[in-house]
């Protein structure tokens, strides 16, 4: 969590660097941080005509605006309970392992999905790892992963389900449930 807001941060600096117009570059100061003490937004100088009774107010880039919403989307799925973050958690890392499955047999497009259901499933789960006991949360993640894929495996992909194998997501099913008692 602290990473990604780290990324956040520079790529908000990379960002404002980036949209400095010329004038005030030269000064050092950018028109946003000049204008954080007063209640007014800042006036740039228009680049076509630079007389100081023509301005305009900077516009907020679009990375500005997306990284505010993840942040703002980051505090709430943060403070959700921790069952919660382990069952998206759970079903994040089944759309990821579904999608390993279609990018490999299908489209290579699948890999994006794989990369981003992942990269949700291994943000989520620390996040549940705050509350929840280590043995409890791994043997529900990847239990569920386990027995969810077999049936998904059976239902997409035509992949049998023989009687061992009940059997034995019986057995995984147990072992979830006597570890979380």
């Amino acid at each position: 969590m602290r990473t990604s807001i780290v990324l956040l941060a520079a790529l908000l600096c990379v960002d404002a660097l980036r949209t400095m117009p010329p004038a005030t570059a030269t000064r050092g100061a950018h028109p946003f941080i000049a204008g954080a003490v007063s209640s007014t937004p800042p006036r740039v100088p228009t680049p076509n005509n630079s007389h100081p009774s023509r301005t305009i107010v900077p516009r907020l880039s679009l990375l500005t605006t997306a990284s505010s919403a993840v942040l703002g989307a980051a505090s709430f799925v943060a403070r959700l309970p921790a069952p919660v973050l382990l069952a998206l958690a759970v079903v994040s890392e089944i759309g990821g392992t579904t999608s390993m499955k279609l990018a490999a047999t299908s489209s290579p497009l699948w890999s994006i999905c794989v990369f981003i259901c992942y990269a949700l499933c291994f943000t989520l789960l620390p996040l549940a790892l705050r509350t929840l006991p280590l043995s409890v949360a791994y043997a529900t993640w990847s239990g569920a992963g386990t027995v969810a894929s077999v049936f998904i495996g059976a239902l997409i992909f035509s992949e049998k389900i023989t009687p061992f194998k009940l059997f034995c997501l019986s057995a995984i099913v147990f072992g979830i449930v006597g570890i979380n008692h």
